[in-house]
């Protein structure tokens, strides 16, 4: 299982922040199965800017994202990608494509629509959190 490498998205991040049970599980199970969990710049930075929004800024505080940010550094793998991807609806996800690829991960865990409509991409599994829980369940039975 330690070949198991997987990015989470910032929006299941965001989720795990905000209580989402679903999005908790993921962290905690990639946090204790043997497995590499990439992270890359852009998507720290995606989270340094989740308290300036306007829909979060009153709910998820700056503590809160350096609490995440902890878990990061002490479990996430940072990647600098070089692949130079343009496929996404949004261009802005176009990163977490590259990451993906780059690190040659098995599973992009996200919530966001126009990832998950690219499923499979160049191998990669693009997934629910629920649907990399499940799909999780299976590897470890």
């Amino acid at each position: 299982m330690n070949n198991l490498i997987v990015l989470v998205d910032t929006n299941v991040l965001i989720a795990a922040m905000l209580g989402s049970r679903t999005a908790r599980k993921v962290l905690t199970a990639i946090i204790t199965i043997p497995c590499r969990w990439i992270i890359s710049p852009e998507l720290m930075d995606e989270l340094d800017n989740v308290p300036l929004r306007p829909n979060f800024k009153d709910i998820i505080t700056w503590d809160i994202v350096q609490e995440m940010r902890r878990q990061l550094q002490n479990h996430a793998q940072l990647i600098h990608p070089k692949t130079v991807i343009h496929v996404c609806r949004d261009p802005q996800d176009d990163h977490v494509l590259a990451a993906a690829v780059d690190s040659h991960a098995m599973y992009v865990v996200t919530g966001d629509h126009d990832l998950l409509s690219l499923t499979p991409f160049r191998g990669v599994a693009i997934v629910t959190p629920a649907e990399f829980l499940s799909r999780l369940e299976n590897h470890l039975a």
